[in-house]
């Protein structure tokens, strides 16, 4: 589960286009994979409103993505149509960015997901999208909305291919 963000400001245009990216591992109870990514976007949440106010440039929007479109329809609803766990999480993110615009991002354009693909250092420290971002994220326009029509998106030139990392789960069994 795997969420970035980016801050545009009006001082500083795009300096630092990768502001967070993390991810989380494996927990120790069992939860469903749009649970795991809801619980990301909290944490992203709690990040962007803890690091925010220290910062020293004006910040005129915040976009946020995240590679589950689950979480990414929990999030544009109201909270109370859903159970408590999901309906609890909703709240607390919606609370905390109220001006965020959260948007889709390919699986493979997610820098967040490097770290979970069991990538070795070696390549890890030469991965551009891992330091970096996707290239669009760089950019002073960039596409937000569905993402998967999006022919930039379509392509396989990330650290590592997802039949590269299907392969090798098949080949450990």
């Amino acid at each position: 589960m795997e969420n970035i963000s980016r801050t545009a400001s009006s001082t500083y245009k795009y300096q630092d286009p990768t502001l967070h990216s993390h991810s989380t591992g494996y927990r120790l109870k069992p939860q469903s994979l749009p649970r795991l990514e809801l619980c990301s976007a909290l944490l992203l949440a709690n990040l962007l409103q803890a690091t925010l106010p220290t910062l020293t440039v004006s910040i005129s929007e915040i976009f946020a993505w995240s590679d589950s479109k689950i979480t990414l329809a929990w999030l544009k609803s109201d909270p109370r149509r859903w159970q408590p766990f999901v309906a609890n999480r909703v709240a607390q993110i919606q609370e905390l960015t109220p001006n965020v615009h959260f948007n889709f991002v390919s699986g493979l354009e997610n820098p967040a997901d490097c770290g979970t693909r069991e990538i070795p250092p070696t390549k890890l420290e030469k991965c551009n999208l891992w330091f970096n971002g996707p290239d669009w994220l760089r950019s002073s326009t960039f596409p937000i909305g569905e993402f998967e029509d999006n022919p930039k998106l379509q392509r396989t030139h990330v650290c590592r291919s997802q039949k590269s990392i299907q392969a090798d789960y098949a080949e450990r069994g």
